[in-house]
């Protein structure tokens, strides 16, 4: 009962925060501006300042015209990065059992299996089906932003999730990204004593302005941490694991000897668990190398839970998903999109990130909604 207030408490609180027009995100957002014309802008608090990327020319606003979201009929899209990962099965959980009293809610999954001209193709497919909402973890801003901006034109509100877009659009909801990574340099730099040799296995290179938790951690560690010295960044492919463990197997060889490597940070846990094989594989899991991840999934839990890797920053997909349902079905009901809003930055929220160790690691497990998900997590 007392998660289940909480996690009312943490929705209504994105609700408010959005109807206020208030962005939450760190200093630089991933949001996008825009130069409204006509419409009138209102300023939100943010002490970011984005140029956008592409210009969005809107008239006057439009008068909004939304829709009754328990009898009409509804449809709302979730494009993914790739329909593979671990990370969608608990897309579909939370998102049907919130649509169970929805009847009239159509959901429906689109796998762009990681390729940004696939989303930019199923938002040009969900604007001419008429789509109500869109919520789309974004691969590379640049392809996909002109569609964004189209869908909006056509008054199809658009989230974007974790992954954001530097055009303007209704909202963008994330996992904390830079202040996951500076999380995590703070801890790993407190675990290895203030000193040592840090690996950063990055997001991949195209998502590097709207995934920022390598920049973060990078940055962190360079501030407050002189005497840990960043030996190696790379960003991996697709947040693939055996990409990560090919790199991670690569940099192993460059630093042959126990001690050349004290930390390293996977942004996400299928890139940390990739290194983690790849310190196994090499023989080198008794030099106390500190792997440390990103997103909670359940291989980077299980890890934990292994010992076999150090920790993780645990973001609540689960919550997630239903505080976008629940501010889609919002912006729906209200006819909100950021044209007849007229925003002049993304609001931007978000999630909190709990840091998981050895210390909490059940506690984290049990309350993550994984164990609903048979086989994610033992």
């Amino acid at each position: 009962m007392k998660r289940a207030m909480k996690i009312i408490a943490a929705i209504l609180a994105i609700v408010l925060a959005t109807s206020a027009l208030a962005s939450c995100g760190p200093k630089e957002s991933n949001a996008g501006t825009a130069d409204g014309g006509a419409t009138p802008a209102r300023a939100g608090k943010d002490d970011g300042d984005q140029v956008p990327e592409f210009a969005d020319d809107r008239g006057a606003t439009p008068a909004r015209a939304g829709k009754d979201i328990f009898t009409e009929q509804i449809k709302i899209a979730y494009i993914t990065l790739a329909m593979a990962g671990i990370g969608n099965r608990m897309h579909e959980l939370a998102f049907a059992e919130q649509l169970e009293f929805y009847p009239n809610v159509e959901f429906k999954f689109f796998d762009a299996n990681y390729d940004p001209n696939n989303q930019r193709a199923q938002i040009g497919e969900c604007i001419t089906a008429g789509y109500d909402a869109i919520m789309i973890e974004c691969m590379d801003t640049n392809v996909v932003g002109p569609a964004i901006l189209e869908a909006e034109q056509a008054g199809i509100p658009v989230l974007t999730i974790n992954q954001g877009a530097d055009v303007l659009h209704t909202l963008h909801i994330q996992g904390s990204d830079y202040a996951a990574g500076a999380q995590a340099a703070r801890i790993l730099a407190e675990k290895s004593g203030g000193s040592g040799n840090a690996v950063l296995l990055d997001v991949p290179a195209e998502q590097k302005a709207s995934g920022r938790m390598g920049t973060g951690f990078a940055e962190t560690l360079a501030s407050e941490f002189p005497d840990i010295k960043l030996i190696e960044t790379q960003p991996i492919a697709n947040w693939n694991q055996e990409n990560a463990n090919n790199a991670m197997r690569d940099i192993l060889i460059k630093y042959p000897d126990a001690g050349d490597i004290n930390i390293v940070y996977g942004v996400s846990d299928d890139v940390a668990v990739g290194a983690v094989q790849a310190i196994e594989a090499a023989g080198r899991a008794g030099e106390g190398i500190l792997v440390y991840g990103n997103m909670g999934y359940p291989n980077g839990l299980q890890a934990v839970k292994d010992g076999r890797m150090y920790g993780t920053g645990f973001s609540d997909i689960y919550l997630e998903d239903t505080s976008s349902l629940t501010l889609a079905l919002y912006f729906i009901a209200t006819g909100t999109t950021s044209v007849t809003a007229g925003y002049e930055k993304t609001p931007t929220v978000d999630m909190v990130v709990t840091p998981v160790s050895p210390d909490n690691i059940e506690l984290v497990i049990g309350a993550s909604h994984w164990l609903q998900i048979p086989g994610a997590i033992s």
